[in-house]
C-alpha cells in the first residue's frame, strides 16, 4: 500500500473545513510563518521552531482523543499503527501545500524558497508551527481550556475524513484477535531525511520494489531467515539493497544503507 495514501481524498469535496485562522496578535502569525533561516543565530525565539514543538503535543493529544472515540475497542498496537498514518511529517506537509501555507512561509536571502517548499521536514514543521500559533492566538483571547476547545472542533473536521478515508482504502488490513491492526503506516524517520537530501541535491526522485524470496538465507545471528523480503532502493542510478524477515524492515534497512552511504553519517 502506498504510503501517500492520503493523496487519494479528494480535498476539495471535504464541507466546511478551512484550515483558515484569522490571527488577532500578528507577532504570533509572523512567527508561524518565520523559517529559522530568517532569524539570526541566538535570536530570542523569533523562527516557529518553538511553536512547531507546542504544536507536535497538541496534534498528538487531539488525535489520540479522535482515534478512541472514533473506535474505542482498538488494541494499544493498533491506535499506534492508525496514529501513524496520521501523525507523521509527509501527512501534514502534504495538508501544509494544500492549505496553501509554505506560500506565507519567510526564508532567509541565501536560502532556496523553491527547495524549502518542497522539503517534507520543513512544511510537515510548518503544520505543527500553525497548530501551535493558532493555539497560543487563542489562549491571548480567552483561556487555556476554551482554546483546546477550540481545537478540537477546529481539527476533527479537517482529521475525521482522511482517518475514515485510511481505513475504507487499506483492503490490505490484518485481523489480529478480531481488532484491526494496518500493516503500513505512515513514513519512518529514515525515508524522510532521504527523500529531503534527494531533493536537496536536486537528483531524480528514487524509487523502491521489493520482494519476497522463495529462498531462506542465512542472517549475520547464524539464523535463518524464510522466505524473507529484499528491498531495492534506486538513487541517482545506484541501488541499496537490504534483506530483512519482514518488508517493512526491508525497507527502512535500505535507507539506512543509502543514507549511510550518501551522507557518511550513522542511520
Amino acid at each position: 500500500m502506498n504510503t501517500d495514501w492520503y493523496k487519494s481524498y479528494p480535498i476539495p469535496t471535504i464541507p466546511k473545513t478551512p484550515l483558515v485562522h484569522t490571527f488577532h496578535d500578528k507577532r504570533i502569525e509572523t512567527r508561524v510563518f518565520t523559517h529559522k533561516s530568517l532569524t539570526k543565530v541566538g535570536a530570542n525565539a523569533l523562527d516557529n521552531e518553538g511553536l512547531e514543538w507546542l504544536g507536535d503535543r497538541i496534534l498528538k493529544t487531539f488525535l489520540g482523543i479522535l482515534l478512541f472515540k472514533n473506535d474505542p475497542s482498538l488494541s494499544e498496537g493498533a491506535y499506534t499503527e492508525v496514529m501513524g498514518a496520521l501523525e507523521n511529517n509527509e501527512f501534514f506537509a502534504h495538508l501544509s501545500d494544500i492549505y496553501g501555507l509554505s506560500d506565507k512561509l519567510l526564508v532567509g536571502a541565501n536560502t532556496s524558497f523553491a527547495c524549502i517548499k518542497k522539503s517534507i521536514i520543513v512544511l510537515g514543521g510548518l503544520f505543527e508551527a500553525y497548530v501551535g500559533g493558532v493555539y497560543l492566538d487563542k489562549v491571548a483571547t480567552s483561556d487555556e481550556a476554551t482554546a483546546l476547545h477550540y481545537m478540537i472542533e477546529w481539527l476533527t473536521p479537517v482529521f475525521e475524513p482522511y482517518l475514515a478515508s485510511y481505513k475504507a482504502l487499506h483492503t490490505d488490513i490484518k485481523l489480529a484477535t478480531g481488532l484491526a491492526k494496518m500493516e503500513v503506516a505512515g513514513t519512518s524517520p529514515i525515508m524522510t531525511k532521504v527523500k529531503d537530501y534527494i531533493l536537496l541535491q536536486k537528483w531524480p526522485e528514487l524509487e523502491i520494489t521489493t520482494t519476497q524470496l522463495t529462498t531462506n538465507l542465512s542472517d549475520s545471528n547464524g539464523g535463518v531467515l524464510v522466505n524473507p523480503w529484499r528491498a531495492d532502493l534506486y538513487i541517482n542510478g545506484k541501488t541499496y539493497r537490504a534483506v530483512e524477515q519482514k518488508k517493512r524492515n526491508a525497507i527502512t534497512s535500505a535507507y539506512k544503507k543509502a543514507w549511510e552511504a550518501l551522507t557518511g553519517e550513522s542511520a
